[in-house]
């Protein structure tokens, strides 16, 4: 707690030095002064950005993709988004900005692709999330389980979630497939925590009908690198979350860190398995900082 507060301070430290640093200029008329202070300014600043106002502004994301190759194709909305990481760095305030979003495009559907939870107390799982009660969609509210909500780092709140979710109208798939008016929508569980099941999930899946496949990580890929015979899981589209574009990215070098295998970051990407779309998540993990990305929320408009 000590350690998050110094460094949510930070900022503000360096921009009072960079502020010092300019008052003795005026005496001394020493160009290193300047030159200190300029650098204590910059990044401070740049720090006040990453850390307390970027996390805050919610994007939304428009895209399309088409579901069907008629000239005439009607749209499907489907509403996406991921890693809440509801807990230590967002609170249930966060999640009542989300859905109040969500409600205003009125979706068909609504996907929730994993890690609600970052180090949240297993007794307030209900509290935090209860927002997402006012979550509506014609076909459904659907949800799979990510990495933190497994333990994977951290605590295994995943019992304690999934009976949280469950009270809220949310299904949360389990390795498996529902049958929707235009598509089969596919559930695969968590990879890292050696939940996946990808032939389970899709043993009940038709072949003539679209498939749209929800998973919380792209590593998935890697697991499905060794069933590419002509039998294997493949989706006309699957959406992700996990990796939240790097969450702090720098220009000309990208992100700090990735947590993924797979170098997958953010947006539209062809694989052997079909086409997949990875947003950048809606909260943050491990710090809440973010640089060259904001959180989001996803309006996808498939063309059916």
């Amino acid at each position: 707690m000590f350690l998050r507060v110094c460094f949510e301070l930070s900022p503000f430290f360096l921009i009072i030095l960079g502020i010092a640093f300019i008052v003795p200029y005026f005496t001394k008329r020493n160009v290193g002064l300047i030159i200190l202070s300029v650098i204590f300014l910059t990044f401070g600043l740049l720090l006040l950005y990453a850390i307390h106002i970027a996390p805050q502004v919610l994007k939304v994301n428009r895209v399309a993709f088409p579901l069907s190759s008629r000239r005439e194709a009607s749209r499907y909305r489907v509403v996406l988004f991921s890693d809440l990481h509801i807990g230590v760095l967002k609170g249930r305030g966060w999640v009542e900005k989300v859905v109040k979003i969500v409600s205003k495009e009125e979706p068909d559907l609504v996907l929730i692709s994993g890690d609600f939870v970052l180090k949240a107390d297993p007794q307030k799982l209900k509290s935090y999330l209860e927002p997402l009660r006012g979550l509506k969609a014609k076909e459904g509210v659907y949800a799979v389980l990510g990495n933190h909500d497994y333990g994977v780092p951290g605590e295994d709140v995943s019992s304690e979630l999934e009976w949280a979710l469950r009270e809220l109208g949310i299904s949360v798939l389990h390795n498996q497939s529902v049958e929707l008016e235009n598509f089969t929508l596919v559930g695969i569980d968590e990879v890292w925590a050696g939940k996946a099941d990808s032939e389970r999930a899709f043993r009940e899946v038709k072949g003539d009908n679209p498939v749209i496949a929800l998973c919380h990580n792209p590593d998935i890929f890697l697991a499905l690198e060794n069933n590419q015979g002509p039998n294997h899981p493949s989706a006309d589209l699957w959406l992700l979350g996990h990796t939240h574009n790097g969450q702090v990215r720098l220009p000309f070098i990208g992100p700090l860190f990735l947590p993924t295998e797979t170098k997958m970051e953010y947006g539209f990407y062809d694989t052997p398995f079909g086409k997949a779309f990875i947003t950048q998540g809606a909260g943050e993990s491990g710090l809440k900082m973010r640089l060259l990305t904001r959180p989001e929320i996803v309006i996808l408009d498939l063309l059916l």
